[in-house]
Protein backbone atom coordinates (compact mmCIF):
# COMPACT_ATOMS: atom_id res chain seq x y z
CA UNK A 1 0.00 0.00 0.00
CA UNK A 2 2.86 2.31 1.05
CA UNK A 3 4.71 1.70 -2.32
CA UNK A 4 1.35 2.33 -4.07
CA UNK A 5 0.76 5.46 -2.44
CA UNK A 6 4.47 6.27 -3.25
CA UNK A 7 3.78 5.98 -7.04
CA UNK A 8 0.72 8.24 -6.72
CA UNK A 9 2.15 10.93 -5.20
CA UNK A 10 5.48 11.00 -7.12
CA UNK A 11 2.60 10.95 -10.30
CA UNK A 12 0.02 13.23 -8.70
CA UNK A 13 3.06 16.05 -7.93
CA UNK A 14 5.62 15.76 -10.22
CA UNK A 15 4.24 18.69 -12.75
CA UNK A 16 3.69 20.95 -9.65
CA UNK A 17 7.34 20.06 -8.00
CA UNK A 18 8.44 21.47 -11.38
CA UNK A 19 6.94 24.91 -10.61
CA UNK A 20 8.52 25.11 -6.88
CA UNK A 21 11.32 27.03 -5.27
CA UNK A 22 14.49 24.64 -4.08
CA UNK A 23 14.86 24.89 -0.42
CA UNK A 24 18.40 23.65 -0.63
CA UNK A 25 21.43 26.99 -1.03
CA UNK A 26 23.30 26.24 -3.91
CA UNK A 27 22.27 22.46 -4.82
CA UNK A 28 24.44 22.37 -7.98
CA UNK A 29 27.51 23.75 -6.26
CA UNK A 30 28.05 25.68 -8.40
CA UNK A 31 28.34 28.87 -6.53
CA UNK A 32 31.87 29.03 -4.60
CA UNK A 33 34.72 31.43 -4.44
CA UNK A 34 37.63 29.04 -5.19
CA UNK A 35 38.41 25.67 -6.04
CA UNK A 36 41.47 23.41 -4.16
CA UNK A 37 41.95 20.80 -6.80
CA UNK A 38 42.39 17.80 -4.59
CA UNK A 39 40.79 15.44 -2.10
CA UNK A 40 40.13 17.24 1.54
CA UNK A 41 42.59 16.39 4.34
CA UNK A 42 41.06 15.66 7.86
CA UNK A 43 39.54 17.98 9.51
CA UNK A 44 39.06 20.38 6.77
CA UNK A 45 36.06 22.21 5.82
CA UNK A 46 36.63 22.26 2.10
CA UNK A 47 33.09 23.83 1.60
CA UNK A 48 34.00 26.82 3.90
CA UNK A 49 37.38 26.91 2.21
CA UNK A 50 36.28 27.32 -1.17
CA UNK A 51 33.31 29.66 -0.16
CA UNK A 52 30.85 27.14 -1.28
CA UNK A 53 27.85 29.12 -0.60
CA UNK A 54 25.39 26.97 1.98
CA UNK A 55 26.93 23.98 2.38
CA UNK A 56 29.45 22.36 5.22
CA UNK A 57 31.24 19.57 6.65
CA UNK A 58 29.87 18.76 9.30
CA UNK A 59 32.66 16.22 11.04
CA UNK A 60 36.01 15.76 11.47
CA UNK A 61 36.52 13.28 8.37
CA UNK A 62 36.95 15.20 4.98
CA UNK A 63 34.00 15.24 2.08
CA UNK A 64 35.50 16.87 -1.01
CA UNK A 65 34.48 19.58 -3.36
CA UNK A 66 35.32 18.79 -7.17
CA UNK A 67 35.52 21.99 -9.33
CA UNK A 68 37.20 23.73 -12.56
CA UNK A 69 40.37 25.91 -11.91
CA UNK A 70 42.39 24.22 -8.91
CA UNK A 71 44.44 27.00 -7.02
CA UNK A 72 46.48 24.33 -5.19
CA UNK A 73 45.65 20.38 -6.26
CA UNK A 74 46.30 20.42 -10.11
CA UNK A 75 42.79 17.75 -10.29
CA UNK A 76 39.76 19.07 -11.34
CA UNK A 77 36.44 17.13 -13.52
CA UNK A 78 36.33 15.11 -15.26
CA UNK A 79 40.32 13.70 -14.32
CA UNK A 80 40.05 13.22 -10.79
CA UNK A 81 42.83 10.53 -10.47
CA UNK A 82 43.21 10.38 -6.44
CA UNK A 83 39.46 8.76 -6.58
CA UNK A 84 39.90 7.17 -9.99
CA UNK A 85 37.36 8.56 -11.92
CA UNK A 86 36.70 10.05 -15.14
CA UNK A 87 33.53 11.74 -14.39
CA UNK A 88 31.68 14.89 -15.62
CA UNK A 89 29.41 16.97 -12.99
CA UNK A 90 25.93 16.19 -13.77
CA UNK A 91 25.12 20.08 -14.33
CA UNK A 92 27.35 22.76 -14.34
CA UNK A 93 31.12 22.62 -13.48
CA UNK A 94 31.47 21.36 -10.06
CA UNK A 95 30.16 18.22 -7.79
CA UNK A 96 30.71 16.95 -4.44
CA UNK A 97 32.32 13.71 -3.32
CA UNK A 98 32.25 11.63 -0.25
CA UNK A 99 33.33 8.47 0.91
CA UNK A 100 32.58 5.60 3.11
CA UNK A 101 34.65 2.94 4.20
CA UNK A 102 34.19 -0.90 5.14
CA UNK A 103 38.04 -1.37 5.64
CA UNK A 104 38.32 -3.32 8.98
CA UNK A 105 38.87 -1.11 12.11
CA UNK A 106 37.65 1.93 10.40
CA UNK A 107 34.14 0.87 9.14
CA UNK A 108 32.56 3.29 10.70
CA UNK A 109 34.57 6.42 9.12
CA UNK A 110 32.35 8.67 6.97
CA UNK A 111 32.42 11.60 4.99
CA UNK A 112 28.66 14.03 5.18
CA UNK A 113 27.77 17.07 2.82
CA UNK A 114 25.54 19.81 4.88
CA UNK A 115 23.56 22.26 3.72
CA UNK A 116 21.99 25.12 5.67
CA UNK A 117 18.49 25.64 3.92
CA UNK A 118 16.98 28.97 2.81
CA UNK A 119 13.78 28.36 4.98
CA UNK A 120 13.00 26.27 8.16
CA UNK A 121 10.64 23.56 7.41
CA UNK A 122 7.09 23.77 8.85
CA UNK A 123 5.90 20.89 10.64
CA UNK A 124 3.51 18.37 9.07
CA UNK A 125 3.94 19.20 5.43
CA UNK A 126 5.95 16.64 3.52
CA UNK A 127 8.56 17.42 1.14
CA UNK A 128 10.99 15.47 -1.78
CA UNK A 129 14.59 15.59 -1.50
CA UNK A 130 15.82 14.45 -4.33
CA UNK A 131 19.86 14.01 -5.36
CA UNK A 132 22.13 12.83 -7.92
CA UNK A 133 24.82 10.08 -7.29
CA UNK A 134 27.51 8.60 -9.22
CA UNK A 135 29.86 5.64 -7.66
CA UNK A 136 33.90 5.79 -8.25
CA UNK A 137 35.38 3.11 -10.80
CA UNK A 138 38.87 3.13 -8.35
CA UNK A 139 39.82 -0.42 -7.57
CA UNK A 140 39.36 -0.03 -3.94
CA UNK A 141 36.24 1.47 -3.82
CA UNK A 142 34.11 -1.19 -5.73
CA UNK A 143 31.55 -1.51 -3.17
CA UNK A 144 28.29 -0.86 -4.04
CA UNK A 145 25.96 -0.02 -1.20
CA UNK A 146 22.47 1.34 -0.64
CA UNK A 147 22.95 2.99 3.15
CA UNK A 148 22.62 6.04 1.64
CA UNK A 149 19.91 8.82 2.86
CA UNK A 150 19.48 12.04 5.29
CA UNK A 151 19.18 13.66 8.49
CA UNK A 152 17.15 16.76 8.88
CA UNK A 153 17.77 18.90 12.27
CA UNK A 154 16.47 22.58 13.29
CA UNK A 155 20.54 23.35 14.51
CA UNK A 156 23.95 22.81 12.61
CA UNK A 157 25.72 19.87 13.25
CA UNK A 158 29.32 20.15 13.73
CA UNK A 159 32.40 18.24 15.70
CA UNK A 160 35.46 18.59 15.31
CA UNK A 161 36.44 14.97 16.50
CA UNK A 162 33.73 12.63 14.95
CA UNK A 163 34.46 10.86 12.05
CA UNK A 164 30.96 9.46 11.94
CA UNK A 165 27.47 10.29 12.72
CA UNK A 166 25.86 6.87 13.49
CA UNK A 167 24.33 7.63 16.67
CA UNK A 168 21.89 10.33 15.38
CA UNK A 169 20.49 7.90 12.75
CA UNK A 170 18.39 8.74 9.28
CA UNK A 171 15.57 11.04 9.11
CA UNK A 172 14.46 8.99 5.35
CA UNK A 173 16.66 6.44 3.51
CA UNK A 174 17.38 5.31 0.14
CA UNK A 175 15.49 1.88 -0.24
CA UNK A 176 17.42 -1.10 1.24
CA UNK A 177 17.77 -3.01 -2.30
CA UNK A 178 18.61 0.37 -4.26
CA UNK A 179 22.32 -0.77 -4.40
CA UNK A 180 23.94 2.77 -5.81
CA UNK A 181 26.50 1.06 -7.90
CA UNK A 182 26.47 2.98 -11.36
CA UNK A 183 30.30 4.30 -12.52
CA UNK A 184 28.79 6.03 -15.89
CA UNK A 185 25.49 7.41 -15.48
CA UNK A 186 24.07 9.64 -12.97
CA UNK A 187 21.09 8.03 -10.41
CA UNK A 188 18.27 9.67 -8.91
CA UNK A 189 17.83 9.67 -5.27
CA UNK A 190 14.55 10.62 -4.70
CA UNK A 191 12.99 10.44 -0.62
CA UNK A 192 9.65 11.65 0.91
CA UNK A 193 9.86 13.14 4.32
CA UNK A 194 7.02 14.82 6.65
CA UNK A 195 8.50 17.79 8.63
CA UNK A 196 8.55 17.60 12.37
CA UNK A 197 8.74 21.93 12.09
CA UNK A 198 11.88 24.12 12.33
CA UNK A 199 14.23 22.04 10.36
CA UNK A 200 16.77 24.00 9.10
CA UNK A 201 19.52 21.86 8.00
CA UNK A 202 20.13 18.30 5.73
CA UNK A 203 22.37 16.43 6.08
CA UNK A 204 23.51 13.78 3.10
CA UNK A 205 25.33 10.41 3.39
CA UNK A 206 25.16 7.20 5.73
CA UNK A 207 23.92 6.76 9.53
CA UNK A 208 24.30 3.33 9.59
CA UNK A 209 25.99 1.54 12.79
CA UNK A 210 28.08 -0.35 10.28
CA UNK A 211 28.81 0.03 6.73
CA UNK A 212 28.24 -3.80 6.32
CA UNK A 213 24.91 -3.45 6.58
CA UNK A 214 23.43 -2.86 3.10
CA UNK A 215 26.74 -4.10 1.06
CA UNK A 216 26.06 -5.91 -2.28
CA UNK A 217 28.62 -8.47 -1.54
CA UNK A 218 28.15 -9.99 -5.58
CA UNK A 219 30.84 -7.65 -7.22
CA UNK A 220 33.96 -8.98 -5.07
CA UNK A 221 33.58 -6.04 -2.57
CA UNK A 222 36.56 -6.55 -0.52
CA UNK A 223 35.29 -5.90 3.53
CA UNK A 224 38.53 -8.01 4.92
CA UNK A 225 40.81 -5.54 5.98
CA UNK A 226 43.61 -6.29 4.03
CA UNK A 227 43.05 -2.79 1.55
CA UNK A 228 41.49 0.37 2.93
CA UNK A 229 38.08 -0.38 1.07
CA UNK A 230 34.74 1.10 1.02
CA UNK A 231 32.91 3.39 -1.66
CA UNK A 232 33.42 6.58 -2.89
CA UNK A 233 30.39 8.97 -4.21
CA UNK A 234 29.74 11.85 -5.97
CA UNK A 235 26.54 13.95 -5.37
CA UNK A 236 25.07 16.78 -7.46
CA UNK A 237 21.88 18.79 -7.73
CA UNK A 238 20.48 18.72 -4.99
CA UNK A 239 17.15 19.65 -4.12
CA UNK A 240 14.44 20.02 -1.91
CA UNK A 241 10.56 20.69 -2.82
CA UNK A 242 7.64 21.52 -1.03
CA UNK A 243 4.76 18.73 -2.16
CA UNK A 244 1.84 20.93 -2.28
CA UNK A 245 -1.37 20.00 0.22
CA UNK A 246 -2.96 17.16 -0.90
CA UNK A 247 -6.53 15.33 0.56
CA UNK A 248 -8.21 12.38 -1.01
CA UNK A 249 -11.15 10.52 0.72
CA UNK A 250 -12.51 7.03 0.36
CA UNK A 251 -16.02 6.86 -0.58
CA UNK A 252 -16.66 3.00 0.77
CA UNK A 253 -15.35 1.07 3.69
CA UNK A 254 -15.78 -2.74 3.79
CA UNK A 255 -13.89 -3.92 7.06
CA UNK A 256 -14.77 -7.82 5.93
CA UNK A 257 -10.58 -8.82 6.20
CA UNK A 258 -10.67 -9.61 2.54
CA UNK A 259 -7.86 -7.09 1.83
CA UNK A 260 -9.64 -4.99 0.37
CA UNK A 261 -10.70 -1.08 1.80
CA UNK A 262 -10.76 -3.32 4.98
CA UNK A 263 -9.98 0.83 6.27
CA UNK A 264 -11.33 3.41 6.02
CA UNK A 265 -7.60 5.80 5.08
CA UNK A 266 -7.34 9.41 3.56
CA UNK A 267 -4.49 10.43 1.89
CA UNK A 268 -3.33 13.58 3.47
CA UNK A 269 0.06 14.84 2.49
CA UNK A 270 1.68 18.64 3.56
CA UNK A 271 -1.60 18.73 5.77
CA UNK A 272 -0.25 20.12 9.12
CA UNK A 273 -1.81 19.00 12.19
CA UNK A 274 -4.90 18.14 10.89
CA UNK A 275 -7.68 15.96 12.62
CA UNK A 276 -11.08 14.08 10.52
CA UNK A 277 -13.99 13.56 12.98
CA UNK A 278 -16.17 11.34 11.99
CA UNK A 279 -19.77 11.36 12.64
CA UNK A 280 -22.85 9.36 12.36
CA UNK A 281 -25.88 10.09 10.58
CA UNK A 282 -27.18 12.67 13.27
CA UNK A 283 -24.15 13.81 13.21
CA UNK A 284 -22.68 12.30 16.36
CA UNK A 285 -19.17 11.96 16.49
CA UNK A 286 -17.58 8.80 15.93
CA UNK A 287 -13.91 8.91 15.81
CA UNK A 288 -11.08 11.48 15.36
CA UNK A 289 -8.60 10.16 13.29
CA UNK A 290 -4.80 12.52 12.73
CA UNK A 291 -1.55 11.92 11.98
CA UNK A 292 -0.83 9.17 14.74
CA UNK A 293 -4.33 7.58 14.15
CA UNK A 294 -4.51 8.40 10.43
CA UNK A 295 -7.12 5.34 9.49
CA UNK A 296 -10.62 3.45 10.93
CA UNK A 297 -10.71 0.39 10.90
CA UNK A 298 -12.73 -3.01 12.77
CA UNK A 299 -15.58 -0.48 13.13
CA UNK A 300 -18.54 -1.71 15.66
CA UNK A 301 -21.15 0.66 14.01
CA UNK A 302 -23.55 -0.50 11.42
CA UNK A 303 -23.79 -0.64 7.78
CA UNK A 304 -24.71 2.49 6.09
CA UNK A 305 -23.75 6.64 5.33
CA UNK A 306 -21.17 8.33 7.78
CA UNK A 307 -19.91 12.05 7.34
CA UNK A 308 -16.35 13.33 7.94
CA UNK A 309 -15.08 16.63 8.27
CA UNK A 310 -11.07 17.38 7.79
CA UNK A 311 -9.54 20.50 9.50
CA UNK A 312 -5.99 21.51 10.14
CA UNK A 313 -5.33 24.83 12.12
CA UNK A 314 -2.34 25.61 9.64
CA UNK A 315 -4.64 25.65 6.98
CA UNK A 316 -7.40 27.31 7.84
CA UNK A 317 -9.13 27.35 4.18
CA UNK A 318 -8.72 24.16 3.33
CA UNK A 319 -11.56 22.38 5.45
CA UNK A 320 -12.92 19.05 3.61
CA UNK A 321 -16.37 17.55 4.18
CA UNK A 322 -18.07 14.90 2.61
CA UNK A 323 -19.88 10.83 3.57
CA UNK A 324 -18.89 7.93 2.62
CA UNK A 325 -20.49 4.36 2.80
CA UNK A 326 -19.97 1.46 5.24
CA UNK A 327 -20.60 -2.12 4.15
CA UNK A 328 -19.70 -4.56 6.15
Amino acid sequence: MKTLFSIFLFFATSNLLCSQENIVQNGSFEEIDSCFGNVSNLGVDIFLWSGCNGWSNPIYSSSDLWCNNPVVGIYSPPSLITVGAFQFPRTGNNMSGIYISSSVGFENYKEYIQNELESELDFGKTYQLTFYINRSNKDNFTCHISNIGALFTENKIFSSTALWLDSLGYSVKNNSSNFLSDTLDWVEVKLLYTAKGNEKFVTISSFNSTFQNDIDFSNQCDTTGFGFTGGYFFIDDVSLLEIPFIAEFPNVFTPNNDGINDSWTPTIVSGGDWNIDILNRWGNPIVTLNQNSPNWSNPIESDGVYFYRFYSKELPNESRSGFFQLIK
